[in-house]
């Protein structure tokens, strides 16, 4: 699988990754099939996602409501060290990021933030 990555990797074709792994409907829902799931889970490289939404739609008035912001927020898996989900709205840009303790700590996670909005925050200048 790393050779494969690689080759992928270096011909621009990174986003191919997930072809490595079986879709939900082709693992059986039996002790056999959870383990060999598992099993090839703990052989994959740990990657880092980011999963964007894009931008939400303007919400309907609501009378009564006042919402001050909207996001969504997933899990790492145990491949993954950090787990980036981004949506926005007509009030910005809103990232949850959320690491895997057992793998990242809190300080490296906090430093990846931080980069993050540097980042960012240069862009949009």
């Amino acid at each position: 699988m790393s050779a494969a990555l690689q080759q992928q990797m270096a011909s621009g074709e990174a986003h191919l990754f997930y072809n490595f792994i079986p879709r939900a409907e082709n693992i059986a829902a039996t002790d056999e099939g959870i383990a060999g799931f598992a099993q090839r889970m703990s052989r994959a490289p740990q990657t880092s996602v980011v999963s964007n939404v894009g931008s939400l739609p303007a919400l309907p008035a609501l009378p009564g409501l006042t919402v001050h912001t909207r996001s969504f927020a997933l899990c790492p898996s145990r491949t993954q060290s950090l787990f980036s989900a981004v949506s926005s709205d007509e009030r910005g840009l809103t990232i949850n990021l959320n690491h895997n303790a057992a793998q990242f700590s809190q300080t490296a996670a906090a430093q990846v933030a931080a980069r993050m909005q540097q980042l960012l925050l240069q862009a949009a200048r």
